[in-house]
């Protein structure tokens, strides 16, 4: 019986005696766009990127035919680790909104008004939003 993460690549710091931060990523994921799709087979609704735009922009996480040109397909476990360091990007740069212990009403700005989607980006489902608290997520 093969492995649950047969051909998945290691998390582990030993498989990787050099390691770097990866830079620029919040550039990198601007220019990628999520899209929504219908297959061509089936006609089943799905939601992703298409894999010919992400190779251009991060093409470490696209697996491509034997000919090297053709785009097969998108690994979105690896695409995770940029989306991750443009996140904390994201974060970084807002740290002066954060809430403090002694005005936590703050914490209600950007992250919520992104998260309720009112970004003017969609973004969000208009339902309830997380709250950075005293280091915790909370719903508000």
């Amino acid at each position: 019986m093969p492995s649950p993460t047969a051909g998945t690549p290691t998390a582990r710091a030993a498989g990787k005696p050099t390691s770097t931060r990866l830079h620029a990523a919040l550039a990198k994921v601007e220019q990628l766009r999520g899209v929504s799709y219908e297959l061509r087979d089936s006609g089943k609704h799905e939601i992703g990127v298409i894999a010919e735009e992400v190779g251009k922009v991060v093409p470490e996480v696209v697996s491509y035919e034997k000919n090297g040109a053709d785009a097969q397909g998108v690994d979105y476990g690896r695409l995770t680790a940029l989306l991750i360091e443009a996140t904390t990007a994201v974060c970084a740069d807002r740290t002066p909104h954060t809430a403090s212990e002694d005005n936590p009403s703050h914490s209600q700005g950007w992250r919520t008004k992104w998260l309720r989607g009112s970004h003017g980006e969609g973004g969000g489902d208009g339902g309830s939003a997380v709250v950075a608290r005293k280091g915790r997520g909370h719903v508000a």
